[in-house]
């Protein structure tokens, strides 16, 4: 490890090429005041005294990766465009984040606070991950003002697959190995959201910590998705071996049934984050109420208009046309739809308007 003893000042300054400091020590002060950094890295350096980085631009992928800061480190204002590592760092004193823009994904996993933390008015463009983050002291820790309204769930799913593509492109067993490491990154996404919404919990910011809480449910919500991929890859395996061996296993049958609690929590999910965005959305509880509504209102002014003529020709020929429509309508939206949670719904409500119609007419 290379030792720098004196203070080291940097003002105004360009590094086109690739700035290398991994591994280093300093025993003096660190001063990087307003530069541009195309990629740099400091990984497992130490910084014995303050560390400024503040008004800074990381062009590329900056690395502080199992790096520790015995005091202050300063990068307020600073602008992240590319990838930010941080995972496993030690920051032992006073870390200040403040107004910092993070433009892509940013790793805090196992990362330790020791002091103040102070990620104030900070601007997350994408996927954060604080995962199994250690704060000393949740009092210290300061997300007031954090624009997480950027992050969305395909920004979630499409960070979870970059990672898988890249963790599971040497396995042989390919796919299986994409669906467990995509479920064990939703998990990680959400323990990582979960643990600055309770942290928040702890001061009483309940308006910042709710922010928080939709992106755990939306990190649930894609752990559920994956978790019914892995369902269908495992009855297809069992289904495929008992082909092979002509036997059939009614234990290992049973064990590798689909787990329907797992459709319905994804589907409560899926219409709380459409109808209202967890509750949190006022403009489109409003707007998915009026529609209902208006839906509702239509219906009733159709059928008081159509049932007199249906009804002149008996109730069989009027429960015909009534199922032969519904059916009409649900196999245009089975057809465009490309969601196969939506399409085993529609595929159950239409075998329900079959059962109902069968009974219907045998009474």
């Amino acid at each position: 490890m290379f030792e720098y003893k004196n203070t080291l000042i940097f003002d105004n300054v360009t590094f086109k090429k690739i700035f290398d400091c991994s591994f280093i020590k300093t025993n003096g002060k660190i001063m990087f005041d307003k530069i541009i950094f195309n990629e740099v890295s400091f990984e497992y350096s130490i910084f014995n005294k303050k560390a400024n980085f503040s008004h800074t631009k990381f062009v590329g992928k900056s690395c502080f990766a199992k790096a520790e800061f015995d005091e202050e480190a300063n990068f307020s204002n600073t602008k992240f465009y590319d990838s930010a590592d941080f995972s496993s760092a030690i920051f032992r004193a006073d870390a200040y984040f403040h107004r910092a823009v993070f433009k892509q994904d940013l790793q805090m996993c196992r990362t330790a606070f020791e002091r103040v933390a102070n990620f104030y008015f900070a601007t997350f463009e994408t996927v954060v991950n604080f995962s199994a983050c250690v704060i000393q002291n949740p009092r210290f820790l300061n997300f007031v003002g954090v624009d997480t309204k950027r992050t969305t769930l395909n920004q979630m799913a499409e960070y979870i697959n970059k990672k898988v593509e890249y963790e599971a492109k040497d396995n042989k067993e390919k796919d299986k190995t994409k669906i467990h490491l995509k479920i064990q990154h939703a998990q990680n996404l959400k323990d990582s959201f979960r643990a600055i919404k309770d942290t928040l919990l702890s001061q009483n910011n309940l308006l910042e910590a709710q922010n928080w809480h939709i992106l755990e449910l939306y990190a649930k919500e894609l752990e559920l998705e994956f978790s019914i991929e892995q369902e269908q890859h495992k009855k297809v395996d069992t289904k495929q071996k008992c082909d092979k061996d002509n036997k059939q296993d009614s234990k290992k049958s049973k064990n590798n049934e689909l787990d329907f609690t797992l459709w319905i929590d994804n589907a409560i999910l899926k219409l709380y984050r459409h109808t209202s965005n967890h509750h949190t959305n006022f403009t489109t509880i409003l707007n998915f109420t009026t529609t209902m509504i208006v839906s509702y209102g239509s219906l009733l002014v159709l059928m008081e208009i159509i049932l007199p003529y249906m009804m002149t020709y008996g109730e069989t020929i009027s429960y015909s046309v009534t199922l032969i429509l519904g059916l009409i309508f649900l196999a245009i939206f089975y057809s465009f739809n490309k969601n196969a949670f939506a399409k085993k719904l529609t595929l159950l409500l239409i075998l329900f308007m079959l059962i109902y119609f069968l009974l219907s007419s045998t009474f």
